[in-house]
């Protein structure tokens, strides 16, 4: 049971400017002598909800602090655009976060995991960096001043999650097909609707600069969807992709897949602000303490 849930808020409650030690995914913290840590996110399909798992190795101090309640595995989720912040902080170094779709913006949600401290704690450890952090009275080991609540003991770099949008199509490179060909199949597999649009080895480097390239392979993919999986009576037809699909063609007055007036060309027009990009989260560093 998490034990800090759902703040929602403009702005997460941060403890006054001070040195204090952390422990960063990238590697750039100097306060401990060892320790690595790293958090797996896995978005569970359609719905506003992602499975994070806090993996921290390497340093039996700072993992003890989680065991005995010292300290919470958080994950924060913010949108800067609607200034939602959400947050959950539980003993589970495995757990579920999900947010307010009517609060967060789909397409400008960061997710920020970790480790804070729940009640104000002095830390004493012998993997504290002695240069850094001087020993204690006791001449024991090094040790801090107390850390306050909230403190981000350990910290994971900011992940962007994209668009559901954006997942709908991606290319990749294929070597095997003719020189300035493309082919488009739709995924069976995915959690969400997915086409993935093949492309010759000799063009698929330009993507990125030539917009007819992208067009063609985007135009390609919403031709298949009126016998796709998101074709009225089949599985993914009521799917949140979906769905925001026939609500950005039904806003600019564009029939879909499924009226007979449907138009790929026009639809993929419409839509080619959802550029595909990866569907694994990317580092954000806008948002540090």
């Amino acid at each position: 049971m998490s034990r800090r849930q759902s703040v929602d808020s403009g702005t997460t409650p941060v403890a006054a400017k001070s040195r204090y030690p952390r422990l960063h995914e990238d590697g750039t913290s100097l306060d401990w002598k060892q320790g690595s840590y790293e958090p797996v996110v896995t978005r569970k399909g359609s719905v506003q909800i992602v499975d994070v798992e806090h993996s921290l190795v390497d340093n039996n101090y700072i993992t003890g602090l989680a065991k005995d309640g010292t300290a919470l595995w958080t994950t924060e989720v913010r949108s800067p655009r609607t200034m939602y912040c959400g947050e959950v902080a539980t003993p589970e170094s495995r757990h579920s976060v999900a947010w307010d779709q009517e609060k967060a913006a789909e397409e400008n949600i960061f997710l920020f995991c970790g480790l804070t401290i729940d009640a104000s704690t002095t830390l004493e450890s012998d993997l504290l960096n002695p240069s850094i952090w001087p020993k204690a009275a006791s001449d024991k080991c090094p040790t801090t001043d107390p850390l306050p609540s909230g403190w981000w003991l350990v910290r994971g770099d900011g992940l962007q999650l994209n668009p559901l949008a954006d997942s709908l199509v991606s290319f990749r490179r294929e070597p095997d097909l003719p020189k300035g060909s493309m082919s488009v199949d739709e995924s069976t597999a995915s959690p969400n609707p997915h086409f993935v649009v093949s492309v010759a080895d000799d063009i698929y480097g330009d993507l990125d600069e030539h917009r007819h390239l992208r067009m063609a392979g985007l135009v390609a993919a919403f031709a298949k969807m009126p016998s796709s999986l998101i074709a009225e009576g089949r599985d993914y037809a009521d799917h949140l992709v979906t769905n925001e699909l026939r609500r950005r063609l039904s806003e600019a007055g564009v029939a879909d897949w499924d009226d007979l007036d449907y138009d790929p060309a026009r639809a993929a027009t419409v839509l080619e602000d959802f550029r595909p990009v990866s569907n694994t989260p990317s580092s954000e560093d806008d948002f540090e303490d």
